[in-house]
């Protein structure tokens, strides 16, 4: 595809170059199919995380709610949706996928720093192991991430940090809502 980055949907372009005419059709339904799985795959498991969390005292307990008729964590439910529109609303395509980006960098900058100490601890998953060279690939992963999350710019990173705020503010209250416990 010439000037492929001007080009609005370069897959389809791409297609369309390949198969003729019917391999644009190819891939806008193959884009939607894929969007729609991964659509449903994040509003059926996203809220359930909000809950867990919730259940496990580390989101506020409202967030663990269940619904009475339909035994489903309404209230994270809501809150996932809310969380949603709000993203949908409040910048394009463009936006969304870069912050989208930045959260994947960091959640697997945290991945690849727990390795080090998953192996002092020996709590590893049985049969799977790499030797010496596991520890050195997740600091070279780690490194990796660092480096790109620093190309960012500031203006693309102040979502996630008014994300890592809000978690700290809700983390925060929900500590403050737990019982004390017995031995305390």
């Amino acid at each position: 595809v010439p000037h492929v980055a001007g080009v609005k949907a370069p897959v389809a372009a791409a297609f369309g170059v390949l198969i003729g005419p019917a391999g644009v059709t190819i891939a806008i339904v193959a884009a939607m199919i894929s969007t729609y799985g991964w659509t449903i795959g994040a509003v059926l498991t996203s809220p359930r995380v909000l809950y867990s969390m919730a259940a496990r005292g580390e989101l506020p307990r409202i967030l663990a709610r269940v619904h009475p008729r339909f035994r489903t964590p309404d209230i994270a439910i809501y809150a996932f949706a809310a969380g949603g529109l709000a993203f949908a609303l409040s910048g394009g395509f463009a936006a969304n996928a870069t912050i989208s980006a930045i959260i994947r960098l960091v959640t697997y900058a945290m991945v690849c720093s727990t390795v080090p100490i998953f192996r002092r601890r020996s709590l590893e998953a049985p049969g799977f192991r790499i030797p010496a060279a596991g520890t050195a690939i997740a600091i070279v992963g780690l490194a990796f991430c660092l480096w790109l999350l620093s190309t960012r710019s500031f203006d693309q990173a102040r979502i996630l940090l008014a994300m890592i705020a809000v978690g700290g503010v809700l983390g925060w209250f929900a500590g403050r809502n737990q019982a004390p416990s017995a031995g305390a």
